[in-house]
């Protein structure tokens, strides 16, 4: 076997004899990696928010100011939050092109004030919907960011990982 490729990439020759052995072990070795990621056990968590915190931390302008620790990619990641207790305020849908992702709203805290309701984005997690129903409470680890679509800009959480509540 040969392997090569940067930091930020791999590639690898093999042997197609040897190909059901390297399937069955990076099997094993990404069910156990995947066994690890628990409500973010691998997940740098920058800030945790409990249920009963103002909505309002999440505001357009406390965005606006994670979005100054930018440039975001490789060495400074998007900040990560844990959202305690969040709810699923309206069914997951599928979206993109062959449907690989969830868009669905959350709601922070108990009040119905519109502050407290935020759009979120799952991507390539279309296989999670059937998990997440509405009114369902679960942690989740998102990464916050300001979204513009049609002339419009809102908070988008994006969702990295979620936990039952």
């Amino acid at each position: 076997m040969k392997w090569g490729g940067h930091a930020a990439a791999a590639g690898m020759t093999l042997d197609l004899d040897d190909l059901p052995a390297f399937r069955q072990a990076f099997l094993a070795e990404s069910e156990r990696r995947r066994a690890m990621t628990e409500l973010g056990s691998d997940l740098a968590i920058d800030l945790e928010i409990p249920a009963e915190t103002d909505p309002r931390r999440l505001s357009h302008d406390e965005v606006l100011g994670l979005e100054r620790l930018g440039p975001f990619g490789r060495g400074n990641p998007r900040p990560a939050l844990l959202l305690r207790n969040a709810r699923i305020s309206s069914p997951p849908r599928a979206i993109g092109r062959d449907g690989g992702h969830l868009a669905m709203n959350l709601r922070l805290g108990e009040t119905e004030s519109r502050a407290a309701f935020f759009e979120a984005r799952w991507w390539n997690a279309a296989a999670r919907a059937p998990s997440l129903a509405v009114g369902k409470r679960c942690d989740l680890v998102v990464s916050p960011r300001i979204d513009q679509y049609l002339g419009e800009r809102k908070v988008l959480l994006e969702i990295l990982d979620v936990a039952p509540g």
